[in-house]
Order: structure tokens, then sequence, then C-alpha cells
């Protein structure tokens, strides 16, 4: 995912701030569920029965930048382990 000019679309966001709702919880990577949105019942934390998919690859972008392409891989490879692939 690219720009104009060929930069990064979060390059000028904070790490931190370009990772949200991922965050780091002692050197582990989690979702940030003390957000307004899952403390006020967001319309976007409402599960579609049809389409729940893992949180990691909902937000994959994120993930990736936390963990990179070695990281995302290893933990698709770890997800398909625990959905019996």
């Amino acid at each position: 995912m690219r720009v104009a000019g060929g930069g990064h679309p979060w390059r000028f966001k904070p790490f931190y701030c370009a990772l949200h709702p991922i965050t780091f919880d002692e050197g582990i990577v989690v979702l940030a569920e003390g957000n307004e949105l899952y403390v006020d019942g967001g319309s976007c934390n409402r599960p579609d029965p049809a389409a729940l998919i893992p949180v990691y690859k909902l937000f994959e972008a994120e993930v990736k930048l936390a963990l990179g392409e070695a990281g995302y891989a290893e933990l698709e490879a770890i997800g398909a382990r625990g959905q019996g692939r």
C-alpha cells in the first residue's frame, strides 16, 4: 500500500497511532479493548455472524506493521493450525 510520491500512508503517524487498536502489553501484541469503541459498544464491534474472521486478519495492516511480514506469516501459520488446517 503506497500513496503518491511512493511513501507509506502512515509515514507521518507515530508508530503506536498507526497500530491502533493493536497495542503491546508486556511485549505481547494485543487488541486494545479499553478504548471508547469497546466501552461505549461502538457499532463496528458488533459481530456479523456471517463474516467472523480472526482479529489479526481484520487488522492485517496494523499487525504487519507491528510484527513485519515474516512475523505476520508466522501468526497466520499458527492461526491455521488452531483452526485444524
